[in-house]
């Protein structure tokens, strides 16, 4: 870490710019993947400064920090804890994304597909709302409930997507799953007229199979 952030958090308690520093250490122990002192520094930022935006930030890079580690069950809590306490947060969207993933990582496929429900449910008519949809249709076809998982990617592919979610599905992509799905079902036929249908476009590779 650099020694600026350090004199700045142990020789001056009472500086102005204290409350960046503890984030900004957490955040170079993080780029470090030094996750263990991540998350004692970014802990401190946020119980240090919790009404500030580097306390607020350091709140859900622990979320961030435990997920790297592997860490799923911790920090899918610690993304739904921070969903509650920073209702108004610009990062909220990436918090309820990330509670799906580290659900789904951890095998908690029920509350995975829970969570991708009130994605859908709290950002209706929203981007947001498309990535819950895939959400659950990976999951659903995951656990080989293939009808489940047709209809999710049926309604997806009939919404618009937004490279500016990150994480929303990639053009082409939803659709290539529902011929997945389709073949999965045992609907031959129809899956493989579905695949010679799929464009070979240059930002499309699901279609050069």
């Amino acid at each position: 870490v650099c020694s600026n952030l350090l004199d700045v958090v142990v020789r001056f308690p009472e500086s102005a710019n204290r409350c960046e520093a503890l984030y900004q250490s957490g955040f170079t122990f993080f780029r470090e993947y030094n996750q263990d002192d991540a998350i004692k520094w970014f802990a401190r930022a946020h119980s240090e400064f919790p009404e500030k935006k580097e306390g607020e930030q350091g709140y859900y890079y622990v979320g961030s920090s435990l997920q790297q580690s592997r860490r799923y069950e911790e920090a899918a809590r610690r993304y739904q804890d921070f969903i509650t306490a920073y209702p108004e947060s610009e990062l909220l969207e990436g918090a309820y994304r990330k509670v799906v993933d580290c659900l789904r990582y951890a095998g908690k496929f029920d509350e995975a597909i829970e969570w991708s429900r009130r994605i859908v449910q709290n950002y209706a008519n929203r981007p947001l709302a498309t990535v819950g949809l895939y959400n659950e249709a990976k999951i659903q076809l995951t656990k080989g409930n293939y009808e489940a998982a047709l209809q999710l990617l049926t309604r997806v592919s009939a919404l618009p997507v937004t490279a500016k979610v990150i994480s929303a599905a990639i053009r082409g992509e939803a659709a290539f799953l529902r011929v997945f799905t389709l073949e999965k079902m045992g609907r031959i036929g129809e899956a493989a007229r579905a695949y010679l249908a799929i464009p070979d476009e240059r930002d499309n590779y699901f279609g050069h199979g």
